[in-house]
């Protein structure tokens, strides 16, 4: 019986020997760069009942761990997918199982600040790189590294709490992704722990309209930005255009004399209330003298804001397209002139269609020197040049 018991005993000492061995083995796989080797002998260690509870196991599976997440060679590709995390958490778990002082704890506690600035840089450069092609119209690719980016600053961030650098740069992978909930979850960490910005609130509301998630969330986002920034002129030309665009005109209004008040000099301010009078004017319901009265606010509107910044987008489309419809109309009228009336005043009405289009001219040439990659824009100074028989301008512009 005591040979029996004895033999166990020895067994058992063995075995805990042995699962002492894949610690050290483990160590030294990661040592000589047989990282695949390593993970295996140090995952078997930490389920272990031997070894799952002592610091060093964890400590050694954080070092390998990190190993994988900085190995650039391709053959530890495969196990890179929540590499950083697992050595984090593992450099976490032998800080929690060792206290201050302990080898273990200040160990792991120097190598989190390793991992923090490895998981930090990793992010800038794979957002740089995504940067790089999306600007190349590789969205696929881009995506990709926003999200591994996204994923390395919140690890950095989860390392250093702090560290609220590591969630703003989150927050910008999560919009180039166009990731509304992303965004959300970030934007709702950032609260309270660094000074807001405005453009955190346009940004969200942008993304809330663009994935289609909450119809309401577009202009929820915009009223939380105002509340905490009510003198934001951004803002409340945000929330300008979604009261325009959802055809509360009344509203808008209101909204307008409120922004007008805070800024009388900005021409987005009007350009927007042209956009206003415009709807005025294309409601059919209304008498046509109200209906024209409309126009001629909406013009002024526009003009104005021209006064203020000649290079206004929408104010000078909108102007170009007013005097190009005029135009139009008075090229269809002149075309099907009876032959007394083409005799009588058919120069004067192709003098008239022309001075329209060269009316137009300036403010779609003026759009085409903003923003020469809006299709609109491109398709209507084309139409004018071509109206004006200036073909050789006409072909210069790109279809």
């Amino acid at each position: 019986m005591r040979k029996t018991l004895l033999v166990l005993a020895m067994l058992a000492a063995g075995w805990a020997q042995a699962q002492n061995d894949a610690v050290t083995n483990a160590f030294l796989f990661n040592k000589d760069g047989e990282l695949d080797k390593a993970k295996e002998e140090i995952d078997k260690a930490a389920v272990h009942e031997k070894t799952k509870d002592k610091p060093k196991t964890w400590y050694f599976r954080g070092k390998i761990y990190h190993s994988i997440f900085t190995s650039k060679s391709p053959k530890f590709a495969s196990l890179k997918d929540g590499s950083g995390e697992q050595a984090f958490e593992s450099f976490s778990k032998a800080k929690s199982l060792s206290k201050a002082g302990d080898e273990y704890f200040e160990l792991s506690s120097q190598d989190l600040r390793v991992l923090f600035g490895d998981a930090f840089n990793k992010a800038i450069f794979e957002i740089n790189a995504g940067d790089s092609l999306q600007r190349n119209q590789n969205a696929e690719q881009s995506n990709k590294l926003f999200t591994q980016a996204f994923n390395n600053f919140n690890l950095a961030y989860k390392i250093n709490s702090t560290d609220t650098i590591s969630l703003q740069n989150a927050f910008i992978c999560a919009t180039r992704m166009k990731d509304y909930n992303k965004a959300v979850e970030v934007a709702t960490q950032l609260d309270g722990k660094t000074h807001p910005d405005p453009a955190v609130f346009s940004t969200l509301s942008s993304l809330a309209k663009s994935s289609g998630t909450n119809s309401n969330a577009s202009i929820e986002w915009i009223r939380k930005g105002i509340e905490k920034f009510p003198k934001d002129i951004n803002l409340r030309l945000l929330e300008l255009d979604w009261y325009s665009a959802n055809g509360k005109l009344t509203e808008a209004k209101s909204k307008l004399e409120e922004t007008i008040l805070l800024d009388s000099s900005n021409a987005g301010i009007f350009s927007v209330l042209g956009n206003i009078y415009d709807q005025e004017a294309a409601d059919a319901k209304r008498l046509q003298k109200d209906r024209d009265a409309s126009k001629a606010k909406a013009l002024a509107s526009y003009r104005k804001a021209l006064k203020i910044d000649p290079t206004n987008l929408e104010s000078n489309f909108n102007l170009g397209v007013y005097h190009f419809n005029k135009g139009a109309d008075l090229k269809n009228k002149y075309e099907n002139l009876s032959l007394p009336d083409f005799q009588k005043k058919g120069k004067a009405m192709e003098a008239d269609y022309k001075k329209e289009f060269g009316n137009a001219l300036p403010y779609f040439e003026a759009c085409y020197k903003k923003d020469p990659k809006d299709a609109s824009v491109r398709k209507s100074l084309k139409s004018t040049y071509q109206r004006l028989g200036r073909s050789e301008d006409a072909d210069k512009i790109p279809d």
